[in-house]
């Protein structure tokens, strides 16, 4: 089931985690869980068979975004001509594909 669109105008996600975290967990957890929200229908991850084919076949958006290294037993074929299939190189591109996908 989709949900309803979101505002993404989000445009970096970044912590500095030496001084700023332990000081302010809290704020920490909330972003942390807001961010999940807001990216809870795509998948972005760098295992193909674990990650990305799952999240398609429950109807979600698969994001494969390739390592390099990963275990044989992750392998599989991508899945080029899935509508709700994207690779990128990096997860740089991430934000701008949630922002392309829900206009």
């Amino acid at each position: 089931m989709r949900r309803k669109s979101r505002d993404t105008r989000l445009t970096t996600i970044g912590f500095d985690a030496d001084d700023t975290l332990w000081q302010n967990e809290a704020f920490f957890r909330i972003t942390q869980d807001r961010i999940a929200d807001l990216l809870a229908d795509y998948s972005a991850a760098n295992s193909m068979k674990s990650d990305v084919l799952p999240a398609l076949e429950a109807g979600a958006w698969g994001v494969f975004v390739p390592q390099g290294l990963t275990w044989q037993l992750e392998h599989a074929s991508a899945p080029a001509d899935h509508p709700r299939f994207r690779e990128l190189t990096d997860l740089s591109g991430v934000l701008d594909l949630v922002r392309q996908i829900e206009s």
